[in-house]
């Protein structure tokens, strides 16, 4: 019995998303449906795959409902409930940056970076809202270390060890 039948494009579609995708999710949804399509049995997708049959007859209910959307909603994730992602990967650059000049010189009328104007910075320059413990875990993340230095210094010269890191302080 053949689960699910793919038209010639959907098919080659597929062929071309497996080459050229990484592991995960979405490439084990399409090779599913071209197994399906090839003629295996559900259960065998579950097991080759790892995963149950439910699984997979999720995915052919997904496929069927979002045929007609392009490749990558059929074989995206939903958006899940829960924790949103964290800023980390984007905020420690953007705060080493900023780090690196005076305040003054991106526009605030502060001489000293605190955790505070960080946040704002963030928000005002990069549209990001974090909150201070953010900004305060990427800070130590950078290893660098608060001080009240005044003026802002070459990020390159940023030391691990000493407070050069220049104008940051914690709020209190």
């Amino acid at each position: 019995m053949i689960a699910i039948r793919l038209s010639d494009r959907h098919r080659n579609e597929l062929g071309r998303f497996l080459e050229a995708a990484p592991a995960g999710r979405a490439r084990m949804r399409a090779q599913a449906l071209l197994w399906l399509d090839a003629g295996r049995t559900v259960a065998e997708v579950a097991e080759q795959l790892g995963v149950t049959r439910q699984t997979v007859y999720n995915w052919m209910a997904r496929h069927k409902d979002r045929r007609r959307a392009d490749l990558g909603a059929c074989l995206r994730d939903a958006p899940r409930p829960g924790r949103p992602r964290t800023v980390s990967g984007v905020i420690d650059p953007l705060i080493a940056e900023a780090i690196g000049r005076s305040p003054r010189e991106l526009g605030h009328d502060r001489t000293v970076w605190t955790e505070s104007l960080l946040v704002r910075h963030l928000k005002r320059a990069h549209g990001l809202e974090v909150c201070r413990k953010s900004v305060s875990l990427a800070l130590g993340r950078l290893e660098l270390h608060r001080g009240r230095h005044r003026s802002g210094g070459d990020p390159s010269k940023f030391s691990r060890t000493s407070s050069i890191m220049g104008p940051v302080y914690a709020d209190t």
